[in-house]
């Protein structure tokens, strides 16, 4: 008999192994999105007026002296300083923007002062020289100006926006408020 229990336990127990488990439950319902925390936009275009004016002080450093080694940190610095505070920033397409700009703005406006008329309406060998030195400068300055006030700009994360009720009791009477930050 106790053969016989043994084996009927041992059938239930494999028929039970090999039973389909219990299915799981339905999934619950997402949780709703997170609030995401407020942000703002903020300007560093006063570090891009700095570093253009960096690389240009050291390239006029560099004709004063007339240091070959200064000429070429100060081409370097002036050339990629600015970019290079783009990418700090976190903003490797703006560094690009930037440099493609100032090349850009520069190169066009030497072009475009260059085939202005000559004063007089003479055309002497050196006279287009003036207009192309102009007409750079011109647009090397619209190239900075833009790129301070348009591309020097991030989103950083803002202040949280909270508000409090407030209750104060004075010998006169009750006051109520609501105090927040925004």
């Amino acid at each position: 008999m106790r053969t016989a229990l043994a084996t009927l336990a041992i059938l239930v127990a494999a028929s039970a192994a090999q039973a389909d488990p219990p299915a799981d439950p339905p999934p619950a319902d997402p949780p709703p999105p997170a609030e995401s925390a407020p942000t703002v936009t903020a300007s560093y275009g006063y570090q891009i007026v700095l570093g253009e004016f960096a690389g240009v002080a050291l390239v006029g450093v560099a004709a004063v002296t007339g240091s070959t080694t200064v000429v070429t940190v100060g081409a370097g610095a002036w050339a990629l300083g600015v970019p290079a505070i783009h990418a700090f920033h976190g903003n490797p397409g703006r560094a690009v923007a930037s440099l493609a700009l100032r090349q850009g703005l520069l190169w066009s406006g030497l072009l475009i002062g260059g085939t202005l008329p000559c004063e007089g309406g003479g055309e002497e060998r050196n006279c287009h020289i003036g207009g192309a030195l102009a007409g750079a400068a011109i647009g090397y300055g619209a190239a900075v100006l833009i790129d301070a006030v348009v591309l020097a700009r991030e989103r950083r994360p803002g202040p949280a926006r909270t508000w409090t009720p407030t209750v104060a009791a004075a010998p006169g009477g009750v006051s109520l408020g609501v105090v927040g930050a925004f």
